[in-house]
């Protein structure tokens, strides 16, 4: 399947888990992550089953904080730092 991951054609809560690498903009640079993580995340949501979960790898923690307290709906219940090809994600 190929799809664009802000408009995805999976059906609204039909996903146990999402595992994800989000675009960090360290090596490979997006200017425009602080518009792309909301959508993402709000897809995220409209996918995920009640009680679903998503493990989201990122070095944009601030940025992933603002969009999760924009939104009722996520619980946030652990974050852990890990490096990634030497860098801290």
């Amino acid at each position: 399947m190929h799809a664009d991951a802000t408009r995805h054609p999976m059906k609204s809560g039909s996903v146990d888990a999402i595992v994800t690498d989000l675009p960090f903009g360290k090596k490979h640079a997006r200017a425009d992550n602080d518009e792309l993580y909301p959508k993402l995340f709000a897809e995220f949501r409209r996918l995920l089953k009640p009680g679903g979960v998503l493990v989201a790898l990122t070095t944009l923690r601030q940025v992933v904080t603002e969009v999760v307290a924009l939104d009722d709906g996520w619980e946030p219940r652990e974050r852990r730092q890990v490096f990634v090809g030497g860098l801290k994600a």
